[in-house]
């Protein structure tokens, strides 16, 4: 089952929002009352990183070079595509996002391409309820434009 990118931003912004919770968690590890605390914490925790690793590492095709059209111009092979992917959390997550997107652009020219321009634009995010206050949470993307060679 393929997501769409609002689906991708939806588990990516719960990811953040749980993430963010369980870091104040385990700095104040008093949520949990009890005999048995330290399993409770455990347990939250598993569930924390179980659902921010179904947090989807992919990236977006924003534009393909090739619309696969029969109708589409006899110069679209010559236009450039465009593919984002979410530039916030731990590193090895950026990185297969990246990776996402390389595999992104190498199937939308069936085979070799070459990246044209990149760099990051800040759009949308989510509030986060926090108690009594909130914070807004900005999201953070990557964007590379690319060429078919």
């Amino acid at each position: 089952m393929e997501l769409s990118q609002n689906d991708n931003y939806h588990a990516d912004s719960a990811a953040k929002c749980l993430i963010r919770w369980s870091s104040a968690a385990i700095q104040d590890r008093s949520f949990v009352h009890g005999e048995n605390r330290d399993m409770k914490y455990v347990k939250f925790l598993f569930v924390v990183i179980s659902v921010a690793s179904l947090s989807g590492c992919t990236a977006d095709m924003v534009s393909s070079p090739n619309s696969g059209s029969a109708y589409a111009p006899v110069n679209e092979s010559s236009r450039s595509g465009l593919v984002k992917y979410l530039n916030d959390g731990a590193e090895y997550v950026r990185k297969q996002r990246r990776e996402d997107a390389y595999k992104k652009m190498h199937d939308a020219c069936n085979g070799q391409y070459k990246i044209d321009a990149e760099g990051a634009n800040a759009e949308g995010g989510s509030v986060i309820h926090s108690g009594p206050s909130s914070f807004w949470m900005q999201s953070n993307y990557w964007y590379i434009q690319f060429s078919c060679v």
